[in-house]
C-alpha cells in the first residue's frame, strides 16, 4: 500500500515464452506466453494498480490479464521490445558469422538491424513512451500504476528513473518480476528520479 503523498510505478517484464527458452531474438514479434510462463505468473500475487499500461504485445497484454485480471488494460506501444528487424526469432549461435551483425555488436548506439532500429532510437521511442504515461498519472492524480512491459524498455527506464546510477546493460529483469519506483508526488511531478526502489515481487532480486 501507497502512503498518501507518493506515487508508485511497478514496471513488470512479461512472462516466458517459447522463443526466451531457446534465447531467440524477440522484439516486435508477437509471441504469446508459454505454458511454462502461464504457470510461474499463476504465483505472483501484486496488489491492484489505479491505472494499467501495456506495450499491446501479446505477451504483455497476456501477463497483465493473468497478474490483473479484469482490469483495463491501456496500450502504449512506444513500451514495445527492441526491433531487432530480420534478426527476429534468431538466436546468436545462429548470427554470429554475419558481418552486420558483429558491427551491431560493436555498436548498437548507432547501428541498427536490418530493418530495425539502433539502441539510441530505441531509447529515445520507450522514454516517449514514458512521458505518456506520466501525462496520464498527472492528468488523472493516479497514485498507483503497473506497466507491463519488455526487458529493455525496463532496463531504459530503470537507467534514467531509479537514480542508482547502475548502467543500462546491468540491469537484468526476470520473466514475470520487476521493480516498483516510489516518489513523493511533487518530485514525481517535477520528473526527478524515484526516491525509492525496490524488486517486486518480493521474493525476486534486486540485481534481477
Amino acid at each position: 500500500m501507497v502512503m498518501d503523498g507518493f506515487v508508485a510505478v511497478t514496471l513488470l517484464r512479461h512472462g516466458l515464452t517459447e522463443k526466451n527458452s531457446r534465447n531467440a531474438y524477440i522484439g516486435w514479434t508477437d509471441d504469446s506466453l508459454s505454458w511454462e510462463g502461464q504457470s510461474a505468473l499463476a504465483a505472483v500475487s501484486l496488489p491492484k494498480p489505479a491505472a494499467l499500461f501495456t506495450s499491446g504485445m501479446l505477451r504483455t497484454n497476456e501477463t497483465a490479464s493473468l497478474l490483473f485480471p479484469g482490469l483495463k488494460q491501456r496500450v502504449i506501444d512506444d513500451l514495445k521490445e527492441y526491433h531487432f528487424g530480420s534478426w527476429e526469432g534468431h538466436t546468436y549461435v545462429e548470427l554470429k558469422d554475419d558481418r552486420e551483425y558483429q558491427l551491431w555488436l560493436e555498436n548498437m548506439e548507432d547501428h541498427a538491424p536490418p530493418g530495425g532500429e539502433s539502441l539510441q532510437v530505441f531509447k529515445k521511442r520507450v522514454m516517449n513512451g514514458w512521458k505518456r504515461v506520466r501525462e496520464s498519472l498527472l492528468d488523472e492524480e493516479a497514485e498507483t500504476a503497473a506497466i507491463v512491459s519488455h526487458g529493455g524498455p525496463i532496463r531504459q527506464l530503470l537507467t534514467l528513473l531509479s537514480g542508482d546510477g547502475r548502467p543500462y546493460w546491468e540491469w537484468t529483469i526476470s520473466p514475470g518480476a520487476g521493480y516498483e519506483l516510489i516518489w513523493t508526488k511533487d518530485s514525481f511531478r517535477r520528473g526527478e528520479p524515484c526516491t525509492s526502489l525496490r524488486a517486486v515481487p518480493a521474493t525476486a532480486r534486486l540485481n534481477g
